[in-house]
């Protein structure tokens, strides 16, 4: 695991909408660091930081719903592919994912 000195970006006050779109590409870097090396629970934590300094942007809920597959928990998974369908209606890799999370939770037929 990487170590990360960077305050987390609820704990920060205001900022602007340059200095979120910085901190959302940071916190998505370490996010697909630490998910490329298999440590998905840390990768999970960048990607909701990343959700947090952009709110409108799918793929960090898309990679959350990634790591939580890979953490055994499909149910929150596709909750989240559910939330990013709703907003995307044809993201094709937020269909990726909820296809994954379903079979994970043997609903097949969906």
């Amino acid at each position: 695991m990487v170590s990360r000195s960077i305050p987390s970006t609820s704990d920060l006050a205001s900022t602007s909408a340059l200095e979120d779109e910085a901190l959302f590409q940071q916190w998505y870097h370490w996010g697909e660091e630490e998910a490329n090396t298999g440590h998905y629970l840390q990768a999970l934590r960048c990607f909701e930081e990343a959700a947090v300094a952009q709110p409108a942007e799918p793929d960090a809920l898309l990679y959350q719903a990634l790591c939580l597959i890979h953490l055994g928990q499909p149910q929150r998974a596709l909750e989240l592919t559910e939330q990013i369908l709703r907003d995307v209606p044809h993201h094709p890799q937020g269909w990726l994912f909820h296809g994954v999370a379903l079979h994970r939770l043997g609903r097949y037929r969906q």
